[in-house]
């Protein structure tokens, strides 16, 4: 028989506005175990809300670092409650239909904690449940740039990275460093899949930045990044020189989406569409993920 997942904390710094809002967002009430202690049951799972102070514990609540997932029967009517009153410190904008085709919404709650509502109907377990090729593999964004920026340009790199990974997409780059590391890390603070396209035939020649799950030594120099244009579902570039540049060519030539953040600007044949450019981080990673919608 497996384990079983019976209980799941949530760190807050006020037990009684914990109790009150997520009995307020889940529906039901909970109940209170200890003074510091209010259990919601989730399906056979226990929420724990868990007030260190309230509970004579010495120590004060610290947010979860990850996203704890509720699959629920009415995502829009959570999704309402969730937005109303005082509450979420961050909440997105509307419900968004995933790549993956998880239909959610992400927010942060009162307390810090990052969390996602997911219509149940829609839920991705990893189990196909349509197209195998489809239901199986979850998107993967390039994110290209140079080996050396300066610390804004650096900041927005990690920034892209954590976004498209805390969105369930695998952060694919050269593997090496600047914005190729930025991105990298920015994906595995947010729990993601990365992905190296090294340009030597292995780690002497190439080492990985730290940040790189799964290094792809190709051997083939500059000419690799026709492999990190092919194996990205959107690509977005940040700054960078002329193997950048290539990289947006390349992109658009295979029909991938392609998003511009602070990187090169274009004039061209009017009759070709340009590619969307982005000013922040969350604007590239949403443009990345709606073309992709749009295409699948």
């Amino acid at each position: 028989m497996p384990p079983r997942l019976y209980r799941v904390i949530l760190p807050v710094n006020d037990i009684e506005r914990a109790a009150a809002w997520y009995g307020a967002v889940l529906g039901v009430p909970g109940r209170r175990v200890s003074p510091g202690r209010h259990y919601f049951d989730c399906g056979g799972t226990i929420l724990a809300c868990y007030d260190p102070r309230a509970d004579g514990d010495a120590f004060d609540a610290r947010p979860n670092p990850d996203h704890v997932y509720f699959a629920v029967g009415d995502v829009e009517a959570v999704f309402e409650r969730a937005r109303g009153g005082a509450g979420c410190q961050r909440i997105e904008e509307r419900i968004e239909t995933r790549p993956w085709g998880e239909r959610s919404f992400y927010a942060t709650d009162p307390f810090g904690n990052p969390i996602c509502f997911v219509d149940e109907r829609t839920a991705f377990t990893g189990e196909p449940s349509g197209p195998p090729e489809r239901a199986a593999r979850r998107p993967v964004i390039g994110v290209m740039g140079a080996s050396r920026a300066g610390e804004e340009l650096l900041r927005l790199a990690e920034d892209v990275g954590f976004l498209a990974a805390r969105r369930g997409a695998a952060v694919l780059t050269g593997g090496l460093g600047g914005v190729m590391e930025a991105a990298a890390r920015g994906a595995k603070r947010a729990g993601g899949l990365t992905i190296g396209i090294l340009p030597g035939a292995d780690a002497r020649q190439s080492p990985p930045n730290e940040f790189i799950d799964v290094p792809v030594f190709t051997g083939l120099g500059d000419a690799r990044n026709w492999v990190n244009a092919c194996s990205s579902d959107a690509l977005i570039a940040i700054a960078g020189g002329h193997g950048t540049l290539s990289e947006i060519a390349l992109g658009l030539k295979l029909g991938r989406p392609v998003v511009l953040l602070r990187t090169w600007r274009f004039e061209g044949d009017p009759s070709l569409p340009a590619p969307p450019r982005a000013e922040t981080a969350e604007e590239a990673v949403e443009m990345a993920f709606k073309a992709l919608g749009a295409r699948r």
